[in-house]
């Protein structure tokens, strides 16, 4: 299912950008940290390790204040359950497809440029050998909304830093194993810094 929703926000994402003669896209390239916060839930408490990872975004602006984004992003980190006392862990990696409405706000000084963001998407949770003591464990998609703001600072014509912050709030992953589950969305805080090329 991920690489369909990723075929699907490249194919959309690209035709549009090519339909104007004068594109008005951007791609960048951007670190950040993945801060989840607990949740409970059928007697059950799940915490997931902070950790860092990669975002790759694709914009287009059809208009001055508006932009359509798309983006990847892989992390991993420790998913951890305890229940009563017993602590169970999954390593796993994390991938995020999400589309968003960019809302670019003005500013001076002209070489400053903030944004509002809301979007949807989906969560890819896939576990690995390694780090994991819970046996049965599958690869689970998760719905997730997603927002932010942040800001471009230019650097040239072609070239900006980005600063934001993401929040996204997903449904937990249970690894469709039911002593996993705890039936509730979690909030995850994504502060992100990386650089953009304009083409």
């Amino acid at each position: 299912m991920i690489k369909k929703f990723l075929m699907l926000g490249i194919v959309a994402t690209a035709s549009m950008c090519f339909a104007q003669e004068s594109s008005k896209a951007d791609i960048s390239i951007n670190f950040n940290g993945l801060f989840p916060s607990h949740a409970e839930g059928n007697g059950l408490a799940q915490k997931a390790s902070s950790s860092a990872g990669v975002l790759a975004s694709l914009r287009y602006s059809p208009a001055r204040f508006a932009t359509l984004e798309f983006n990847y992003a892989h992390a991993q980190d420790t998913q951890y359950f305890t229940v009563a006392g017993l602590q169970s862990s999954v390593h796993t990696g994390v991938h995020e497809v999400t589309g968003a409405y960019v809302l670019n706000l003005t500013w001076r000084p002209a070489r400053l440029q903030p944004f509002v963001l809301l979007g949807a998407g989906i969560m890819q949770f896939s576990p690995t050998s390694a780090g994991t003591f819970v046996s049965g464990t599958q690869s689970q998609t998760k719905p997730a909304v997603l927002w932010g703001a942040g800001v471009n600072y230019d650097l040239s014509r072609h070239f900006a830093l980005r600063l934001q912050y993401r929040g996204l709030f997903y449904a937990g992953p249970d690894f469709n194993v039911a002593s996993l589950k705890t039936d509730k969305w979690q909030p995850m805080s994504q502060p992100s810094f990386g650089i953009v090329y304009r083409f």
